[in-house]
Order: structure tokens, then C-alpha cells, then sequence
């Protein structure tokens, strides 16, 4: 890998910790528990100069078993 800038945050906080804070805020909105949750993607990356640092949620149904 090319030694350089970078897009991807890697400072603090970690990861885990950010997704966990979303998940734990959004039960009881987007779904009745986090344990329903079957699959996460995440990634931190670098606000641009000219926008506010923000959170991006998209959510699928997933098929019942």
C-alpha cells in the first residue's frame, strides 16, 4: 500500500464503539432490539472541508426465516 494520505479515519474513536453508540440509539425506532440486526458494514472516513461530520443509516427487512 502507497504510504500517504488516507480517506479512512483511523483515530478515536474506534469503530466498534461508534456502530455500537447507532445501534444502542436506534432501538426501539428502527427495530425492537439490536440483536435483531443480521448483518453490519461499516467504515469511518474523513468529513470534507466543507460539510459537517455525519452518520449515514441504510436499512433492509430481512427475509424471515
Amino acid at each position: 500500500m502507497e504510504r500517504g494520505w488516507c480517506p479512512y479515519s483511523r483515530n478515536r474513536p474506534d469503530i466498534d464503539n461508534c456502530l455500537k453508540a447507532v445501534m444502542d440509539a436506534l432501538n426501539g425506532h428502527l427495530y425492537v432490539d439490536d440483536r435483531q440486526v443480521c448483518e453490519v458494514h461499516a467504515s469511518k472516513v474523513y468529513a470534507a472541508l466543507d460539510e459537517e461530520p455525519h452518520i449515514v443509516v441504510q436499512a433492509w427487512k430481512c427475509r424471515e426465516l
